[in-house]
This record gives structure tokens, sequence and C-alpha cells, in this order.
């Protein structure tokens, strides 16, 4: 991601000459618009991902969500 945000700041734009460089709000929208495609792409492949089963915890002593397997094991011992 770094360098491929380098190369488009770098390249994207009209050049004004070795001194100036190439035109920087052109080089940073590109860089922006890149950023927000590859992070829509990630989302959409983070829903794809179903990995429930293991629960949620924050650390090894802090559980959020209970594992699938332990949160039917505990609303068994709650119903009997």
């Amino acid at each position: 991601g770094t360098l491929g945000s380098g190369i488009l700041y770098t390249f994207v734009g009209d050049d004004y000459g070795d001194v100036a460089g190439s035109d920087a709000i052109a080089g940073l929208a590109a860089c922006f618009l890149a950023g927000t495609l590859s992070s829509l792409m990630a989302a959409l492949i983070t829903f794809k991902i179903d990995d429930n089963k293991g629960g949620l915890k924050c650390g090894s002593c802090c559980t959020i969500v209970a594992a699938a397997q332990e949160a039917m094991e505990f609303k068994e011992n709650v119903d009997s």
C-alpha cells in the first residue's frame, strides 16, 4: 500500500518539469481513491468470512461473546 501510494502520488497528474514535479493535488486524490477502493474491497471480503463459531474474546480472560458450543451448553444448563 505504501509503495503503491507513493507511485500514484509521484506519477499521477500533470508534470510541471524537473524542479516542480507533478501536480500534488491529483496525486493525493488518486491516493485517496485507491485507499477508498481498497477499504471497500477489504470490507466485502470480510463479510464473506464466517468465523462466529469461536466467539469473541478480548485477551485471554475476558469473553465478550461465548463460542457457539459453550453458548449451547450454557443454554442447556439454564433450561434444566
